[in-house]
C-alpha cells in the first residue's frame, strides 16, 4: 500500500510528520512504540488484522502479510474424484517433502508463503448459509462453491498445502477452520503429514464432521527422512493415527507416493487392523525438477516407468496392479487405488474412502468416472452435480492446445465428466466406449 493512499485523510503538517516517523522501507516500525500491538484473539492466536492510528485517526488497515484465499474452489479432479472440494489454510509448506508434486513444480514457491484469509471464509459461509425465516436462502448466486456449500458437499482441506505444519501451532488458521466447521456441522477431511502438538484442538475436532487421512510411505524413519524433511517421525505419525482411531475419527493412511512396495507392505501389515482406509498412489516422476531427477534416477531407469508427458514418469500399469494386488493380500482394511487409470480397482467407490466416513460426508459428489466404473448400471439423472459453469476449475492448456479457454464462457459439469469417460474407457476397467447423451466434447482427442 502507498504511502499517500495511507495518509490522504491526513492535513499536510501532518503528513510531514508522519514522514519523518516512517523509516525508508515503508515498515511501520516507527508506530511500535506508540500504538499497540496485533491484539491477542480469544482462541490465543495473534490476529493478522491490524489498524494504525495517528492523533486518533485509522491512517491504515490492512492485513501484516498478503492474504491466501480461503475459498473452496472444485478442482478439475472432479471428472474422476469424488472429493474434490479443495480448500487450503496455507499458501506454502513447511515440510518440504521432495517427492511433492506442489513443490516439484515451484507452484506454491514464486510468490512465497503465504497465510489462509479465514476472515474471508467465515464471511463466505455466512453468506452463503443465511436462510430468511421462511427457509430460503437470503443471496442468489452463481457461484460454484457456493453452490457446492448448500449442498454441503465435504471440504478436502490440506490438497495443496499441509493444514497441520509448522505455521499452524503459531497461526491457528486450521483451529479456526475446525471452529468454523463445528459452528455450521460442515464435514472437512483433512490430508496432513502432521500431529496435533496443542491437546486444545481435540477439544473443537469432532468425529461426526471431522475426518483425517495421514499420509506416511514407510514405518522407517530412515526410509522417510530421504524422502521428507522437518516431517513428524514414522512413530509419531502411526501413534497419532492409532489415537485418532481410538477417539472415534475416521482414520486412514495415504501412501502416496508408493515409493518401495516392501516399504508399503510392511507399513500395511502393521497400521491396517487400527485405521478405516488406506489408498495407495504410485510415484510421479517430474524430470524438469533436477532434485527429483536425481533422487529417482534409478526409478527412471529400471525399465518400470514410462513417460506419460514431456516432462513426466509413471510406473507402468501392470507393474502398479502387481503392487496393489499385492498391497491387498496382506490389508485387514479396505483400500482405495489414486492412480488415475487405476481408481476402479478401489474396494470402495471413491479412492480416498470418503463414501464410508459416515453420513455427515454422504454429499460427496458422485457423478465421476470412478463411480460409474463401480455402478454401471446407476440412473446418472439420480446423481447431483453442480449447475453453475465449471469453467473456474480449469486453466489455459486444460483441453489441448487447439482450445482457447478464453473462449469458453461456460462449462457444463455433466458434459465434461462426460467426455472423459468417453476418451478413457480404459480407466474404468473397459475396453469399451463409456456411452453418453451425444456431446461434441472438447479439443483434441
Amino acid at each position: 500500500m502507498e504511502d499517500k493512499k495511507m495518509t490522504e485523510n491526513l492535513s499536510e503538517e501532518e503528513n510531514q510528520h508522519l514522514e519523518e516517523l516512517l523509516d525508508d522501507s515503508g515498515d511501520f516500525d516507527a508506530f511500535k512504540e506508540e500504538n499497540e500491538e496485533p491484539e491477542e484473539v480469544s482462541d490465543g492466536f495473534v490476529d493478522d488484522m491490524f489498524e494504525m492510528k495517528y492523533k486518533d485517526k485509522v491512517i491504515v488497515k490492512q492485513d501484516r502479510e498478503k492474504k491466501y484465499s480461503m475459498i473452496p474452489k472444485l478442482t478439475q479432479q472432479f471428472r474422476f474424484c469424488g472429493n474434490p472440494f479443495r480448500i487450503d489454510c496455507y499458501k506454502g509448506c513447511d515440510f518440504g517433502c521432495k517427492y511433492c508434486f506442489a513443490n516439484a513444480s515451484n507452484l506454491l514457491g514464486r510468490k512465497g508463503w503465504q497465510t489462509g484469509d479465514i476472515a474471508q471464509l467465515e464471511r463466505f459461509m455466512a453468506r452463503a448459509l443465511e436462510k430468511d425465516s421462511e427457509g430460503n436462502y437470503v443471496y442468489e448466486t452463481n457461484s460454484l462453491s457456493m453452490e457446492c456449500i448448500r449442498h454441503r458437499v465435504p471440504f478436502h482441506c490440506g490438497g495443496l498445502s499441509d493444514p497441520f505444519q509448522d505455521r499452524e501451532w503459531e497461526l491457528g488458521v486450521t483451529y479456526r477452520l475446525l471452529q468454523l466447521s463445528r459452528k455450521y456441522n460442515y464435514p472437512i477431511v483433512f490430508s496432513t503429514k502432521g500431529i496435533i502438538k496443542d491437546p486444545k484442538y481435540w477439544e473443537v475436532m469432532d468425529p461426526k464432521i471431522h475426518a483425517f487421512q495421514l499420509s506416511i510411505i514407510s514405518k522407517d524413519t530412515e526410509f522417510l527422512q530421504k524422502y521428507e524433511t522437518n516431517t513428524a517421525s514414522a512413530e509419531e505419525r502411526l501413534a497419532f493415527a492409532r489415537e485418532l482411531h481410538s477417539k472415534g475419527f475416521w482414520t486412514g493412511i495415504r501412501i502416496q507416493p508408493c515409493i518401495d512396495l516392501q516399504k508399503a507392505l510392511e507399513l500395511v501389515e502393521d497400521i491396517s487392523g487400527d485405521v478405516d482406509y488406506i489408498t495407495v498412489e504410485h510415484l510421479k516422476i517430474d524430470v524438469g525438477n533436477p532434485c527429483m531427477q536425481v533422487l529417482f534416477k534409478e526409478q527412471i531407469e529400471s525399465g518400470d516407468y514410462k513417460r506419460i508427458s514431456t516432462m513426466l514418469f509413471e510406473m507402468k500399469a501392470e507393474k502398479k496392479i502387481r503392487d496393489i494386488e499385492a498391497i491387498k493380500k496382506v490389508s485387514k482394511c479396505k483400500i482405495g487405488v489414486g492412480d488415475n487409470d487405476l481408481h476402479y480397482l478401489s474396494d470402495t467407490d471413491c479412492c480416498c474412502g470418503i463414501d464410508t466416513m459416515g453420513e455427515n460426508f454422504d454429499n460427496w459428489i458422485k457423478y465421476n468416472m470412478t463411480y460409474f466404473s463401480h455402478h454401471k448400471d446407476v440412473d446418472k439423472r439420480c446423481l447431483w452435480s453442480p449447475k453453475q459453469s465449471c469453467r473456474e476449475c480449469f486453466f489455459k492448456g486444460s483441453f489441448g492446445s487447439k482450445v482457447d479457454l478464453n473462449e469458453l464462457k461456460d462449462i457444463d459439469f455433466r458434459q465434461y465428466v462426460e467426455e472423459y469417460c468417453r476418451r478413457h474407457p480404459d480407466f474404468m476397467g473397459r475396453v469399451d466406449s463409456y456411452k453418453f447423451d451425444l456431446f461434441d466434447g472438447f479439443g483434441e482427442d
